[in-house]
């Protein structure tokens, strides 16, 4: 019975590997995680940065939200890149374009590169050339007549930088510049999540020539995700054909919180992960691995570096959150490189003679448990010279005990 639990103990670990990672295949469980094998890896599905992902990649999201987190884990190799609001990623081809917020975000190989534009981006995945745009429409919405009604955004707010956990209050005017009176002027706001307030809701009438402030306050938390916001007015009235649109940048700058928490720590660690993949594509070089594009993309990194180790120096936080950003998109394009270059190195001449050495061993184990073994003929003792005259002392008494009976 030993035996045999001792062959299953063997047998379980020389098979156990065919169940583990090795093909990059994975199975996916119930659950927010990932598993492959009886010994294979385990990630969670959602990710914030590679190091999640025990292994697996994380393909961020352009607007940095999956289901729970900024991305997803998958297996290396991914040359599209990743965009959903859900559960499940969409793929994007290599070299799609798309404007979020005020950047232009490009799939390279797997990863959003951003490209931040001053004025923000437009539609057609361009940068604005100036900073606030305005445009007015009445009747179809293409342009005004002075016999129609009309309506426009007289005033609206500068470009403005405004801190984690703090307000900010911005005025914005309307004008009827049209030839007929206007009813029900109410102000809507796009391209922010819903951290502002607007007073009045909405005026009951607006005259000709007549203009009126809405009063628009922002309260930023603490939390609140640092980037430049494109913030687009829209001003309408009861007739839905007569409408005014503006827009306007804010920028959302870090805490000291935020400066002590997350991008202090971040540049430290960035500093670190550095000098780990330098020592890796120094050691691929060495093996004989051409690592020219490899050194390239090091050698970018090693400036945002020190870019944004200057920015925080100054006390440009907010442009060294931005550069975090893409160090981090870059690392994990570096990454990948390292894995598929470490992937095609040569396999070792004395890897095959192991093996065949290995299974020799585990052959002649095998053998040895669970063979059985031959009995073997044992003689019986040989008698010692005492014992043999006990013997006959003893048969001598039993001779005279019955010749006296």
């Amino acid at each position: 019975m030993k035996k045999f639990f001792l062959s299953f103990i063997i047998i379980l670990f020389l098979v156990v590997p065919a169940f583990a990672e090795f093909n990059g295949t994975i199975n996916f469980s119930s659950g927010n995680s990932i598993v492959s094998g009886l010994w294979g890896k385990t990630a969670p599905t959602y990710c914030n940065t590679t190091s999640d992902c025990n292994g697996y990649f994380c393909y961020t999201d352009y607007d940095d939200s999956s289901d729970g987190g900024k991305g997803w884990c998958l297996p290396y190799g991914y040359t599209s890149c990743a965009h959903s609001s859900g559960t499940t990623p969409s793929w994007y081809a290599d070299g799609t374009k798309v404007c979020y917020s005020s950047a232009i975000k490009t799939c390279d190989d797997g990863v959003w590169s951003s490209e931040y534009c001053e004025y923000g981006c437009l539609t057609n995945s361009s940068c604005k050339s100036s900073s606030s745009t305005t445009e007015t429409g009445a009747g179809t919405g293409t342009g005004t007549s002075s016999q129609n009604p009309s309506i426009t955004i007289s005033r609206v707010p500068e470009d403005f930088n405004i801190t984690q956990n703090q307000t900010a209050t911005k005025i914005v005017e309307v004008k009827n510049n049209g030839q007929k009176n206007l009813t029900s002027i109410s102000l809507k706001i796009t391209g922010i999540d819903e951290i502002y307030s607007i007073s009045p809701s909405s005026y009951s009438s607006l005259s000709i020539g007549e203009s009126k402030n809405f009063t628009v306050s922002f309260s930023i938390p603490e939390n609140f995700t640092i980037k430049a916001y494109t913030i687009k007015l829209n001003a309408t009235t009861s007739n839905s054909s007569v409408y005014a649109t503006a827009s306007f940048i804010m920028r959302v700058l870090p805490s000291n919180v935020t400066v002590a928490a997350i991008i202090i720590p971040s540049i430290s660690q960035y500093y670190f992960n550095f000098t780990n993949m330098k020592n890796d594509i120094i050691n691929l070089q060495n093996q004989g691995v051409n690592v020219t594009e490899l050194l390239s993309l090091l050698n970018s990194i090693e400036k945002k570096l020190n870019v944004t180790n200057a920015s925080i120096q100054i006390g440009d936080y907010f442009t060294a959150y931005t550069l975090l950003s893409d160090i981090n998109n870059m690392m994990t394009e570096l990454n990948v490189k390292i894995s598929n270059a470490k992937g095609q190195l040569p396999t070792p001449n004395w890897f095959y003679p192991a093996i065949i050495v290995v299974v020799i061993a585990v052959a002649i184990i095998l053998a040895y448990l669970l063979i059985p073994k031959k009995e073997r003929y044992t003689f019986p003792p040989k008698e010692r010279k005492i014992d043999k005259i006990k013997k006959l002392f003893k048969k001598e008494k039993e001779f005279r005990y019955s010749y006296r009976k």
